[in-house]
Order: C-alpha cells, then sequence, then structure tokens
C-alpha cells in the first residue's frame, strides 16, 4: 500500500505508474490524480505546447538517447537521414536565419576545440586553390567525391583521398587522430 501525494489516499502499488528512478520504484500521484493532472493541463495549453514542454523534460530526453542508440532507433534515423524529405528540410534550415547562425557557432566551436584541425584543413584547401594540391578518387572505390583525410595532422599536406563513406567507416574502425 502507498499513499498518493495528491488526494491521500492509501492505495495499492498497482494504482501507481511505475518509475525506476524514484526510490519506492513508482511515482508519488496514483494512476487517476494522474490522469485528472493531465487532463487539466491538457486543457490549460494545446498538445503542442505541451509537446514542447515535455521535449525539454529530462526523463524524455533520456528515453529519446535510449531509442537512438537501440538498434531499431539506429536503424529509423539512418532511414529518416537518407529519405529525400529529410535532405531538402536539412537544406532549408541550412539556408535559414537560425540554421546559418547554429552551423556558424559549431563551425567556431570546433575550430576553438581543435585548432591543429583547422589548420590543416585551411593549408589543404589554399594547396587544392593554388593548384599544388589535387584531388585523387576514393583510395577504397574510386568515387570522385571525396575528402581529405589526415593520417597526422603534423603533416597537412600528407593525406588520403577518401569519399564520405569511407572516410566516416576510417574513423569508426581507428577512432579520432590525436
Amino acid at each position: 500500500m502507498k499513499t498518493c501525494n495528491t488526494c491521500n489516499i492509501k492505495r495499492p502499488l498497482t494504482e501507481f505508474h511505475k518509475r525506476e528512478n524514484r526510490k519506492a520504484g513508482f511515482v508519488g500521484k496514483c494512476k487517476k490524480c494522474s490522469a485528472l493532472y493531465n487532463k487539466r493541463i491538457r486543457e490549460k495549453q494545446s498538445y503542442k505546447d505541451w509537446y514542447s514542454a515535455h521535449q525539454k523534460t529530462d526523463s524524455f530526453k533520456q528515453s529519446q538517447k535510449k531509442y537512438r542508440q537501440s538498434p531499431a532507433g539506429v536503424e529509423m534515423l539512418r532511414k529518416f537521414q537518407s529519405s529525400d524529405s529529410a535532405k531538402e528540410k536539412q537544406k532549408e534550415w541550412a539556408q535559414s536565419a537560425t540554421g546559418k547562425k547554429s552551423i556558424n557557432a559549431a563551425s567556431q566551436r570546433a575550430r576553438r576545440n581543435h585548432p591543429e584541425k583547422a589548420k590543416a584543413r585551411s593549408i589543404v584547401s589554399g594547396a587544392i586553390r593554388a593548384g599544388k594540391l589535387v584531388k585523387k578518387p576514393c583510395e577504397i572505390c574510386d568515387d570522385t567525391n571525396v575528402e581529405a583525410h589526415h593520417p597526422s595532422y603534423d603533416k597537412p599536406l600528407d593525406v588520403m583521398w577518401l569519399c564520405q563513406k569511407h572516410h566516416s567507416d576510417w574513423h569508426k574502425n581507428h577512432g579520432e587522430i590525436i
């Protein structure tokens, strides 16, 4: 038996929602009080407003993170990201004022946190523009849409030319360069 924090009535544990992160393993409100509370909340605000506020809660963020790391979540995200609608939304967002501001801030953070990477990328870009360095096909699949991979940032012009897929695979197998 447990006493509800809202109505102060002793009820069996089956009348409470389970929560592993709580000391007793159950929420403080009984199911009836929770339902009434939720109904009042929904009447006061639209579902969109409620969901927007709900997304900011730690429990929501934790459940989303757990799902994204599960095999089903990884597969769903992969399918969504490769869809045409997701690519269009990404393009629209990147061209919006918010997107440009966010991308710029992330880029500045990355340059500040990893100056050696930024310097190596800058040197490679300059060498390509000057014609001192020429892009070659992917060393694994011969794709011509390639990225410069630096085995060592100490030698910025010593690069491996890899397509995006094989560049990503290389880092999954070998980790980040230190």
